[in-house]
């Protein structure tokens, strides 16, 4: 490789020569004079160095960056350095801490917390802690109260300690219930009182008159507000909190106002019915975008609303709730609420309403009260083939699970049998009654009212025929302690109805029904059905040569003589022989 022995300037800074690397490139220069021998040696070894150089570093710089790349990350190494500065820190954070009042005694009370919180302690160790901590807190527990991490350490006091240690604590707290509520953790020291110190629930009720319509759009006083309508509270008491929705007047004169429900405001003052409504119409609207609408105490001003609200006043909140009505159902006030929508409610908006059940069917079917709502779409709705869409059809392909529920079973029973006493609650059949009366002629283009199909129809087809079969093996399947020892067997008035229609238990047996085979079967129902079938055994031989249609004709059946040999099947109708033959 030729060097050029043209003669350079020196750089003004003095460079310090880099050692050069072992090369088999062999670097030869021209002989010169003595004087140019060092400036040729020096330009020689500075040029050979960045040539080499240049050869090297793209390589070595692919090397480098896939070494980067590929690296991993290198773990934290705990050293003897690193653990004298979290000591360091730890100690920092101790004096912080120290400098704040009362630090030595919460650092005391957590250690007694310790103690009274553990399952695995003795009892005795557990409360000598309570009354160690009490002493420690006495006159001071709703300064310690306040602070957010000794919330626990009371709620263990009242939950542990005897009924004169809870009493002292909530005897010191009885004007701090109302800011309790609000906060994260206090709103459980409310709760804890209420439920384990009897003789301060009336004063914790009496503490939130007046604020109620704050606590409830407030998501931590909204829990405690529940839980008082829910569980402690009694009739009057509730109509006291449901009262402040009705107004301002009715929040603060408490006291001096008689009427507290808002059937005896509207019956003394019907005047105020305009004012009344409007307030709760604003509540409700204030609430339908927030959890608050599954709280009970909600649902209660809704059915207020709906229950005396004109007409279309009423339909419009139908329409708002449409996409709500899911959420509030599983309370008492909610699914009577929900019936109402439905009976208010246009056909569009029906419509809604039913796809939101369609994920929850099973669930609302089983409710104690969610199961009501249901009935009334079934009696409000005049869409036969929405309703096979959207509810008949998720209903049969739950039939078993329905025909096992003590509440899923009554929906299947009002789809067959309606409004019968034997089968429904007597008070919601006069309410379905009663709103199907007013209200169907008002939303429905045919209000033909209520209409009842033949017993021969229902039971000829094949999807009520499979209800009834599914209740009859869940009849006799349940404990005796389950049915009662009184009650009639549903097998028995399944039985009944058939019997009432003459010529169908035949008609039932010879057209294959595996209905007649289970009521041969139970026990509860076996000898009436062998019985009945047995007085017209003769005439059970002259209808097997009739076949029956869909529409529950006879018509002649032909004979066909078969040339070939076959194998011999078992028919539904061979099998009830077999069952009236035996013993």
């Amino acid at each position: 490789m030729a060097i050029s022995t043209k003669k350079r300037k020196a750089p003004a800074q003095k460079q310090t020569q880099l050692k050069p690397k072992k090369s088999s490139v062999t670097v030869e220069t021209p002989v010169k004079d003595n004087d140019s021998d060092s400036e040729l040696e020096s330009d020689s070894e500075s040029s050979s160095e960045t040539e080499l150089i240049d050869q090297e570093s793209p390589d070595e710089t692919i090397e480098n960056a896939e070494e980067k790349v590929n690296a991993k990350p290198t773990k934290y190494l705990n050293t003897q350095a690193s653990k004298d500065k979290n000591k360091e820190q730890k100690e920092l954070k101790d004096k912080r801490k120290a400098l704040k009042p009362d630090y030595e005694l919460i650092r005391e009370l957590k250690r007694k917390w310790e103690l009274m919180r553990r399952r695995d302690n003795p009892m005795e160790k557990r409360q000598e802690a309570v009354k160690e901590a009490l002493d420690m807190i006495k006159g001071k527990i709703k300064e310690v109260t306040f602070k957010h991490d000794c919330s626990r350490i009371i709620q263990s006091v009242l939950k542990v300690g005897d009924l004169k240690q809870r009493n002292l604590v909530a005897e010191e707290l009885k004007d701090s219930f109302l800011e309790l509520s609000t906060k994260k953790y206090g709103k459980y020291i409310v709760i804890r009182i209420l439920r384990y110190c009897p003789s301060y629930r009336e004063k914790v009720i009496s503490s939130f008159y007046g604020n109620v319509q704050k606590m409830i759009r407030l998501k931590e006083s909204a829990v405690v507000l529940e839980e008082i309508y829910t569980s402690w509270a009694n009739s009057e008491q509730q109509s006291s909190l449901i009262q402040e929705f009705y107004g301002n007047e009715y929040a603060i004169f408490k006291n001096s106002s008689k009427s507290k429900k808002i059937s005896d405001i509207i019956a003394n003052s019907p005047e105020k019915k305009a004012t009344v409504l409007s307030n709760l119409k604003k509540v409700i609207h204030s609430l339908l975008n927030k959890e608050t609408v599954q709280k009970s105490i909600v649902h209660k001003c809704i059915l207020d609303y709906l229950t005396y609200a004109d007409f279309n006043e009423a339909q419009e909140l139908s329409s708002l709730l449409k996409e709500n009505i899911v959420e509030i159902l599983h309370t008492k006030d909610g699914a009577k609420a929900g019936m109402l929508c439905f009976f208010y409610a246009t056909p569009k908006d029906r419509k809604s309403i039913l796809k939101t059940f369609k994920e929850y069917m099973h669930k609302i079917c089983c409710e104690e009260y969610g199961h009501w709502v249901l009935l009334a779409a079934l009696e409000s709705v005049d869409d036969t083939v929405l309703m096979g869409k959207t509810v008949i059809q998720d209903l049969s392909a739950m039939i078993d699970k329905l025909a096992n529920d003590k509440f899923g079973r009554r929906v299947l029973l009002h789809i067959l049998c309606g409004r019968e006493k034997q089968t429904a609650v007597e008070s919601l059949c006069s309410v379905l009654k009663n709103l199907n009366d007013e209200q169907t002629p008002k939303t429905n283009k045919k209000s033909t009212g209520y209409q009842k199909l033949d017993e021969s129809y229902i039971l000829m087809d094949k999807t009520s025929c499979r209800v009834f079969t599914s209740i009859v093996k869940s009849d006799y399947k349940q404990k005796l302690e389950e049915v009662g020892q009184n009650s009639p067997s549903l097998g028995n008035l399944v039985l009944d109805s058939i019997l009432n229609v003459p010529d169908l238990l035949p008609r039932l047996a010879v057209s294959g029904v595996f209905l007649v085979v289970d009521l041969l079967e139970s026990p509860l129902t076996k000898e009436r059905t062998k019985k009945e079938l047995g007085n017209i055994h003769k005439q059970l031989a002259s209808l097997k040569e009739l076949k029956i249609d869909e529409e529950g004709h006879e018509k002649k059946k032909r004979k066909v003589e078969e040339k070939s040999e076959k194998a011999v099947k078992l028919s539904v109708n061979d099998i009830i022989m077999k069952l009236l033959v035996k013993n």
